[in-house]
């Protein structure tokens, strides 16, 4: 069974997500934090990492370190960013793409 850590600070979204994900039989657990998430991946055998950030502000920002920070390690999860506002184009898409990441835009 995967292991699936969303990292989302609006706790009704999170909810939305553990429920939808949940019929899938997967192990999730939510976390509002960007520190405690990266140290849960980091000490648990987390297999997906979903990032869900605040606003389009800082998003690239908190991306790029979460992504460096757990790319240090051989068996780090693989991360998805759920982005919650409307696309500004495929560069949202190619910045996930230098990442190593997948990035989509909630619809």
């Amino acid at each position: 069974m995967d292991r699936i850590l969303i990292l989302d600070n609006d706790a009704a979204h999170a909810d939305a997500l553990v429920r939808a994900l949940r019929r899938m039989d997967r192990s999730i657990e939510t976390c509002a934090d960007t520190r405690l998430a990266i140290a849960k991946c980091l000490t648990d055998a987390t297999d997906v990492l979903i990032v869900v950030p605040a606003s389009p502000r800082d998003w690239k920002e908190q991306l790029s370190a979460t992504c460096a920070t757990l790319k240090s390690r051989v068996d780090h999860p693989a991360v998805l960013c759920v982005l919650r506002w409307m696309p500004q184009g495929p560069m949202d898409r190619l910045f996930g793409d230098a990442l190593g990441i997948e990035v989509q835009h909630e619809r």
